[in-house]
């Protein structure tokens, strides 16, 4: 991505803006934002977006505990690892949680670039 001090700064002010009171990201917003950007362009427009989509992104996944279970967990256990991890990293963490049969028994917790992951397949794969 080029380098563009400017863009980047107005890219990160967006990202702010996207946030709701709460400091939790709305996909409201960032609909209003982009309307308003399409409304009047900036300086450099695709390359604003695409900053800001990136930003957004690793923002959204740094403050997102993204659980993969080989099947269903006890919502329990669910808040209880978000509860720990909130504890740990010092923020409100949001929580988005999935099915990967993949898994077959285990969980992987993905918490920005962090991995927590206790599966079969990775124990195997650690025997390899």
């Amino acid at each position: 991505m080029r380098k563009d001090p400017k863009s980047r700064q107005l890219a990160e002010r967006l990202v702010e803006l996207s946030r709701t009171e709460e400091g939790t990201f709305s996909e409201e917003r960032v609909g209003e934002i982009i309307a308003a950007l399409r409304k009047k362009p900036p300086p450099r427009y695709r390359l604003v977006l695409r900053m800001y989509a990136f930003l957004l992104e690793r923002a959204w996944a740094a403050e997102t505990l993204q659980v993969e279970s080989g099947s269903e967990v006890s919502a329990e256990a669910v808040q209880s690892l978000r509860d720990s991890l909130s504890r740990r990293t010092g923020r409100t963490l949001g929580l988005s949680t999935t099915t990967n049969p993949v898994l077959i028994a285990g969980l992987r917790a993905r918490l920005g670039d962090d991995v927590y992951e206790i599966s079969i397949p990775s124990r195997l794969a650690g025997l390899s």
